[in-house]
């Protein structure tokens, strides 16, 4: 009997979507680590490396084009599910947060151009050793997030491939995509997404993270339904509009979060697919009230660009789950090192902000 007729025969019979794990599978809330992940891991960081340096070491290798940052308060939901209490999400309480948007590229270009938005979410004052072992008195906890709810590929050598690919354009992007089918349709898809606000676009951390002995996966979202708007013909409409946006109205913003339910269903090593609502609905965790600001000041937009994200910014209770999380802990700590000039960057205790009274 084949695998999926298999999950399909638990889902109709047993009525549940916990079905027997089969195979190599591993238990509920655990990862799968290849035996030569670490040789793995190491030719992808060579890969980012020389992406990294090819562009210049101080330019970014993903996300160097910045649409802002805006500042505000993270308030953990009074009335959220108890399955979600652990971690940062256990007690009721209050924090700074900043959250910064981007296009995902490590080229900046118009955007009109298909590319993913970035969210990059730091939230400040947040207690406990961080897992990040050269900043492990950090106050923060970070949360990546993207505007696909999904990986475009499972194996981080072929995501830095692509990215190469990328760069290099014409016959060599092209003789990439015709050779790697699955991923070139998820990029032809994208292409046909059209942001027309980043205000009205829902993030997705598309990896999984351990939430207390569990593992989730984390969205944000708009409060309220946001009106149309029309892409502009300005290469920078998008940042524009962000800025009117918060300043003319302030935002907000909720957090939740789906809970792993099966090891076949929901996975944690296979990033390119997608824990649907309909087996793990979204649980909101978390407001963020942003309120109106100037978020075009140049102190704040200096403060933005020089930002580092990364999901090992993180306490225990909220471990990066994962071979994508996990490559991405010597890969962004290549990254950041090459940024700031080969000295590894210590996280912010807080962000500027320039608030509009009313």
């Amino acid at each position: 009997m084949g695998l999926h007729r298999l999950m399909f025969l638990c889902l109709v019979l047993l009525g549940q979507v916990h079905c027997a794990s089969t195979g190599n599978t591993p238990p509920l809330y655990e990862e799968s680590i290849d035996p030569d992940e670490g040789q793995q891991f190491a030719e992808v960081v060579r890969q980012f490396k020389a992406i990294q340096e090819q562009r210049g070491s101080r330019q970014r290798a993903f996300h160097s084009k910045v649409h802002g940052c805006m500042s505000g308060e993270f308030t953990l939901l009074p009335d959220r599910n108890k399955e979600t209490k652990e971690g940062l999400f256990k007690k009721d309480g209050r924090f700074s947060v900043v959250m910064r948007f981007t296009n995902g590229s490590g080229i900046p270009k118009a955007d009109q151009k298909t590319d993913v938005r970035g969210l990059g979410i730091k939230v400040f004052g947040v207690d406990g050793e961080k897992l990040l072992a050269t900043d492990p008195e950090a106050s923060t906890q970070d949360f990546v997030l993207n505007n696909r709810v999904s990986n475009l590929t499972d194996d981080p050598r072929e995501f830095a491939q692509f990215i190469q690919a990328s760069l290099n354009g014409g016959l060599a992007a092209s003789w990439f995509l015709a050779t790697h089918w699955s991923l070139a349709g998820k990029v032809i898809a994208l292409s046909r997404h059209k942001v027309e606000s980043l205000s009205k676009e829902q993030y997705w951390s598309g990896t999984a993270f351990k939430l207390g002995e569990k593992a989730m996966k984390y969205n944000v979202k708009a409060c309220d339904p946001i009106a149309s708007a029309p892409v502009s013909d300005d290469p920078d409409y998008l940042g524009h509009e962000l800025a009117r946006s918060v300043a003319s109205e302030g935002m907000c913003w909720i957090l939740g979060v789906q809970i792993q339910v099966d090891p076949i269903l929901t996975p944690i090593e296979e990033s390119t697919k997608e824990w649907t609502e309909e087996l793990s609905p979204t649980l909101p965790v978390a407001r963020i009230t942003i309120p109106r600001q100037d978020i075009q000041d140049p102190q704040v937009v200096q403060a933005c660009r020089n930002l580092n994200f990364t999901p090992w910014h993180s306490i225990e209770e909220h471990r990066p789950l994962g071979r994508f999380n996990r490559v991405r802990r010597p890969a962004y700590a290549t990254a950041h090192k090459l940024f700031n000039g080969g000295d590894m960057p210590k996280d912010l205790s807080s962000f500027p902000v320039q608030l509009i009274q009313p």
